[in-house]
């Protein structure tokens, strides 16, 4: 919180949770692909929507 790593918003404090909690040995053994994999969902849901809106 003091380097303003991370956004000060409430929606954002889950962040200091979560990576705070990992040594550097769990950051580095965390595989590179894991992340993208948690905005999958979020992608296909902005597909949806850009087409929805493609096709009005």
């Amino acid at each position: 919180m003091e380097e303003e790593a991370v956004s000060r918003d409430e929606s954002a404090i889950w962040l200091i949770d979560f990576w705070g909690r990992k040594d550097v040995s769990g950051i580095l053994l965390m595989p590179v692909t894991r992340h993208h994999v948690v905005h999958i969902n979020e992608s296909l849901k902005a597909k949806k929507k850009r087409v929805k809106y493609n096709n009005k």
